[in-house]
């Protein structure tokens, strides 16, 4: 009787004290003992655990499948039992469990308690479901992502493959997995570059990843170029290594007919009679062809950037300045006349430029520029004649007037209007002031000039003013 109460004593010092959760239950489920460590894990005090029915700790969700396990113990048919199990607290937070349930029998072999060990394994599920949505999100990431993703351990064994990197190299992920790297890049490319890509797979000096252009393979023996980034990743020095490709092909093809539009273009630029120049989307040059640093005198590296407004004549620099600007800024053709130095010498150009278009915005500007100064000077020297010749026409002291080649008058200076001493409205023809007499003699005269026979004619006429005074002219 002695060892028996030893032993009592000692079992309920351990139950008491242990660091897990315990409770004992009598056949019917009605709690006989429950320690500390049940309490804080329920979240009720000691006190009020004992006598109440196992199943108002246990969550509703989980009350019938432990149900099933208590009496097929508490029956005979189970000794023991390891359940996951959830126990809803006061404060309605809910604990995850590991329920370990066995009988405790009598002399007779009949289960006259049950006896539970709990440990709480919340904090444990809480990470194992971060690390389901943490594995479903890389999943649909490799599923949704553009870029073929390829994971490979520190020896280049390939551990991961997305199906974009299937589609990439032709291959599906069970054909990749398991195998090196080079698999995926020709044995010569491999070989001759092996330093390069060991300094990603196999070196303590992995720098800081980056991005390279690589002939890479399919599964048919084809090759292609590839654009690769390598970078690493790991705990605890277990390394692995993510490689992001993408296959440029497109981009390659692309980029050559780029090249190729573009030789052609400064080739056709290089030999035009114009000066021809490019800008980017900010109105920064990019470009001028010969004709262009001819006109404006400057080099092509001066011209570069800001550098073309260098040859703007200082009276129009501003103000061509700010309408470049506000051309560049709205994305709008650019049209305008002005002036440049050159040497120390004034030479007027005409310059027009347009966008180019991508997605509705302008993304950069070709144009045109044009030596005007001799056709300006042209202009100039034609408008002083014109203003001369006006000036001589309004104010010569004899009668001068112009008509068409049919005889109709279509100016007369103010010595005409005096002389024919008109006072009303003016003639329409010469002969009209002429004496009837006189008409025939005059359009035969005029007639001759008119129609180009003669360069000139001279003749006398008389007219009589409004006021009765006959003149001779």
């Amino acid at each position: 009787e002695l060892e028996a109460i030893e032993a009592e004593r000692r079992f309920r010092v351990g139950f008491e004290h242990a660091p897990i959760a315990m409770k004992l239950m009598s056949p019917s489920g009605r709690i006989i003992a429950a320690n500390q460590a049940f309490a804080t894990l329920t979240g009720h005090a000691q006190d009020d655990i004992v006598g109440r029915s196992w199943q108002e700790f246990v969550h509703p969700d989980d009350i019938e499948a432990s149900f099933r396990i208590i009496a097929a113990i508490v029956s005979g048919q189970h000794g023991t039992s390891v359940r996951r199990r959830r126990y809803h607290r006061p404060d309605g937070s809910v604990a995850d469990t590991l329920h370990h349930v066995t009988g405790v029998r009598d002399d007779d072999g009949q289960v006259v308690q049950v006896f539970s060990q709990i440990v709480d394994i919340t904090e444990t599920s809480r990470a194992e479901q971060r690390l389901r949505a943490s594995e479903a999100r890389l999943a649909a990431v490799l599923a949704a992502a553009p870029d073929g993703i390829v994971v490979m351990d520190e020896h280049g064994t390939i551990e991961t493959f997305s199906q974009s990197a299937a589609e990439i190299f032709g291959l599906n992920s069970a054909e990749a997995v398991g195998v090196g790297i080079e698999m995926l890049l020709p044995t010569d490319w491999f070989d001759g570059n092996m330093g390069e890509v060991g300094r990603f797979l196999g070196s303590d000096d992995l720098g800081d990843g980056g991005r390279q252009r690589v002939t890479a393979q399919r599964a048919d023996g084809s090759t292609f170029p590839l654009e690769l980034s390598i970078a690493e990743a790991g705990v605890d020095g277990d390394h692995c290594f993510i490689g992001i490709c993408r296959d440029v092909t497109d981009e390659e093809i692309a980029l050559r007919r780029l090249s190729e539009s573009e030789q052609r273009f400064r080739s056709l630029a290089d030999a035009a009679p114009v000066g021809i120049f490019t800008t980017d989307a900010d109105g920064l040059c990019t470009y001028t062809n010969p004709r262009w640093q001819e006109i404006c005198g400057l080099t092509a590296t001066e011209a570069l950037g800001p550098g073309w407004s260098t040859a703007l004549h200082p009276e129009d620099a501003a103000a061509i300045l700010e309408s470049w600007t506000a051309t560049a800024t709205d994305g709008r053709p650019f049209s305008e006349s002005f002036r440049l130095l050159v040497e120390e010498q004034e030479r007027w150009v005409h310059a027009d430029a347009s966008p180019a278009i991508v997605d509705g915005e302008a993304v950069a500007y070709v144009g045109v520029v044009d030596d005007i100064t001799a056709e300006r000077r042209a202009n100039e020297a034609i408008a002083g004649a014109e203003e001369r010749f006006r000036a001589a026409f309004e104010q010569a002291p004899i009668g001068i007037a112009k008509m068409r080649a049919d005889g109709v008058l279509t100016s007369m200076n103010a010595a005409f209007v005096e002389l024919l001493g008109l006072d009303g409205p003016l003639p329409t023809r010469l002969v009209d002031h002429a004496a009837e007499s006189e008409v025939d003699l005059i359009s035969t005269q005029l007639d001759g000039v008119l129609s180009g026979r003669e360069d000139s004619c001279s003749f006398e006429h008389g007219v009589t003013t409004p006021d009765g005074v006959h003149r001779w002219l």
